[in-house]
């Protein structure tokens, strides 16, 4: 039977009985179906440990587990890689999310940009946090990590140009370079901002402000990608670049 592998904030490095929050209870025993003697792994997203546990207690609101080993884990990419995504309606950002984490991303803030048409409340931006960080941790449990990517709040796109960071990228299918010369110009870059545009992309006051930032526009290949594949395809190419795609 596969491990089940789960995100839980109360493991600490000096506790090897305790019991789980309600909500993972619940998850292990009414879901996966766990009972007594069942193994779990667990990590904390502090320690950059996993923890091997059984369940010596299989009560659905509480369950109670032994801690039994514990390995320090280095799964983490070399690469701080930091991804704006311009909001999008649908679950565009919810693939997006998934996805990046899966492949190392370490940070991802959504941004407003001028042809975003996709309106947040306070409230609903705050419901939407919740739901997004929720799918970094279910794909940090599936992919291995132990440390979680954060989700920021939104930000408008001037506001995310002004951070600084060794190499900014921004995808544009009119950019006249590609990413693959840009290895040569910073053979040793480990730090990235990635900028992706809306359905109806950047306009050109925000790609002549990008590049007033010294942020590159590069375009990949011949082809016009989605805003929910364009991020995909630049970290990928950056794991394999400059990464542990390699090793």
């Amino acid at each position: 039977m596969r491990v089940a592998r789960i995100f839980c904030p109360e493991v600490v490095m000096h506790s090897n009985t305790f019991s789980l929050s309600t909500e993972l209870s619940h998850y292990l025993i009414k879901v996966l179906r766990h009972k007594v003697k069942h193994k779990v792994i667990l990590f904390n997203n502090d320690d950059g440990y996993e923890y091997l546990a059984e369940i010596c207690d299989a009560n659905p609101k509480s369950v109670t587990v032994n801690i039994s080993t514990k390995y320090l884990i280095e799964r983490e990419s070399i690469l701080d890689i930091h991804l704006f995504q311009s909001l999008s309606k649908g679950d565009k950002l919810e693939t997006v999310i998934q996805k990046a984490t899966e492949l190392g991303v370490k940070h991802i803030t959504p941004i407003i940009t001028q042809r975003v048409d996709y309106k947040l409340s306070l409230e609903r931006i705050n419901t939407k946090l919740e739901h997004w960080q929720k799918i970094a941790i279910s794909a940090s449990e599936q992919s291995g990590r132990v440390f979680i990517p954060k989700i920021n709040p939104p930000i408008i796109f001037s506001q995310a140009l002004n951070l600084t960071v060794e190499l900014k990228l921004l995808l544009s299918p009119y950019a006249i370079h590609h990413v693959q010369a840009l290895k040569q110009q910073y053979p040793k870059v480990s730090q990235f901002n990635i900028y992706i545009g809306p359905e109806g992309g950047f306009s050109e006051d925000e790609l002549k402000l990008a590049s007033h930032h010294d942020c590159q526009s590069i375009a990949l290949g011949q082809r016009i990608l989605r805003t929910e594949t364009a991020p995909i395809a630049t970290i990928a190419i950056l794991q394999a670049l400059w990464g542990d795609f390699n090793k």
